[in-house]
């Protein structure tokens, strides 16, 4: 009993933070969970707008699940101080037609907008395909063979 009684209270004690870390949980408010990689970096500018480009991987589906890419260019709004999205645009090319698995994202160095890196698995392919993503001013990119 006494066994009993010392592994109850034991449990008892840790109870409030368990709960405490479950409210802490919920207040970081509602992200996609199908988001599965992110990459940022690079700088865009449209007249007196500017802010920042981000990739944005999605993985849908379940046992057998796919990835969808987006280019999400981020604005940065002075008058609130807050960063804003822009505009949300899917890279059509990899989104249509083949089955597609994101393997790896990475930022490359560039002078003007942002490159990305992306190493990707096609289902019905044996081999990585790698392309890189340039891209510019909102809703301007380019994807390129490596």
């Amino acid at each position: 009993m006494k066994i009993l009684l010392s592994t109850f209270t034991l449990i008892l004690s840790f109870a409030p933070f368990a709960i405490e870390a479950n409210q802490e949980i919920r207040t970081v408010g509602s992200l996609d969970p199908a988001v599965y990689a992110v990459a940022t970096g690079g700088f865009w500018q449209q007249g007196q707008n500017y802010g920042n480009i981000r990739v944005v991987v999605r993985n849908v589906g379940w046992e057998h699940t796919r990835s969808q890419f987006y280019i999400q260019w981020l604005w940065s709004d002075e008058s609130t101080k807050k960063v804003k999205e822009f505009a949300t645009i899917p890279i059509q090319e990899l989104n249509e037609g083949n089955w597609i698995n994101l393997n790896k994202i990475e930022r490359l160095s560039s002078k003007n907008g942002a490159r990305f890196k992306l190493s990707y698995q096609v289902r019905t392919e044996e081999n990585e395909t790698i392309k890189i993503l340039q891209v510019g001013e909102p809703t301007k990119y380019e994807l390129l063979q490596e």
